[in-house]
């Protein structure tokens, strides 16, 4: 498993001050993908393509990591062994995550009709009827590590951008949600 992102607007993050952070930048911009293997969950970006598609393809890079962040609190602390993550950009698609033992099942769903108005869902119930197409068997702490090392270095390249993203409000909501829970 792999995690791929790019940050984008980073100039406009940095000219920045705390105000206009709080303001105007309230979610944090880019590309997003996660890697199973050689099988990518979103058509794009890829490897070979990130940081060159144009920015109309941005994703929300803070509710992908808190969405990732939750399904390992979830799983790690045995909280529950399912977890279902909605893509951001489409109600119909899903990529869930279920605990065996020391394993985790990596699924997308395609659940068409409705669904919770969540981005997560603990019920696998729910997804009986809907198609499910297995990606990956991973190691629960391939997961765990991946997502934190991610995390980090996301968290660290914010940092690096702009000191005071640390104080924004949408960043220490973000944080509060990790396990890290701080910025140093």
């Amino acid at each position: 498993m792999k995690i791929i992102y790019k940050i984008y607007y980073e100039e406009e993050l940095k000219a920045a001050n705390l105000l206009q952070l709080e303001n105007e930048h309230n979610q944090i911009y880019g590309e997003f993908n996660i890697v199973f293997g050689n099988q990518y969950y979103l058509p794009y970006p890829t490897e070979e393509t990130i940081g060159k598609n144009p920015e109309i393809f941005s994703e929300l890079l803070l509710t992908h990591f808190d969405q990732l962040n939750l399904v390992c609190i979830s799983l790690d602390e045995q909280v529950t062994n399912y977890v279902a993550i909605r893509y951001i950009e489409s109600p119909w698609v899903w990529l869930e995550y279920k605990r065996v033992n020391d394993r985790v099942f990596v699924s997308e769903i395609f659940h068409e009709d409705g669904g919770p108005n969540s981005y997560v869902s603990f019920e696998e119930e729910y997804f009986q009827r809907s198609k499910k197409e297995k990606i990956a068997c991973i190691p629960l702490n391939e997961l765990l590590v991946e997502v934190t090392r991610k995390t980090n270095s996301f968290i660290e390249e914010l940092q690096k951008i702009n000191p005071l993203l640390s104080e924004s409000k949408a960043i220490k909501s973000f944080l509060s949600n990790t396990r890290r829970g701080d910025i140093p």
